[in-house]
């Protein structure tokens, strides 16, 4: 039987169980789950798309998203501790985006950006 899950981002999505019976007869199961929370993130090569600085950060990050689309994005914020989303937003038209922090706890955020064919998911780290 195997099952590696490949989850990074919070939200709906759907797993496959393969396993095989005793007469060697391979199975699949789907199976649709929620996740509400996420401990770690296999990073891509889609990071080049989404450049952050600084991070970590008091609370006050720079984000460059101009490799990410010319037709506009849309971002989410997410804090994984508690699976809650803090931010979202779309945007068009705009290749630099202020976040400020500051007002929020110290600790791990998750930023994705999704373009109409790319999504990018990286992690902020708010320090006091």
């Amino acid at each position: 039987m195997t099952f590696q899950p490949a989850i990074d981002h919070l939200g709906q999505t759907a797993l496959k169980l393969v396993g095989t019976d005793a007469n060697n007869e391979s199975q699949e199961v789907f199976f649709n789950v929620d996740v509400i929370l996420v401990t770690s993130i296999e990073q891509s090569n889609l990071d080049q798309y989404v450049q952050i600085s600084p991070n970590p950060s008091s609370g006050v990050f720079q984000i460059d998203l101009s490799a990410l689309s010319a037709r506009g994005y849309s971002y989410q914020l997410t804090s994984p501790s508690t699976g809650k989303q803090i931010v979202q937003s779309e945007i068009i038209n705009k290749a630099q985006l202020l976040l400020d922090l500051s007002a929020y706890p110290k600790g791990l955020y998750l930023f994705e950006a999704r373009s109409e064919n790319k999504r990018v998911v990286k992690k902020l780290l708010v320090i006091k």
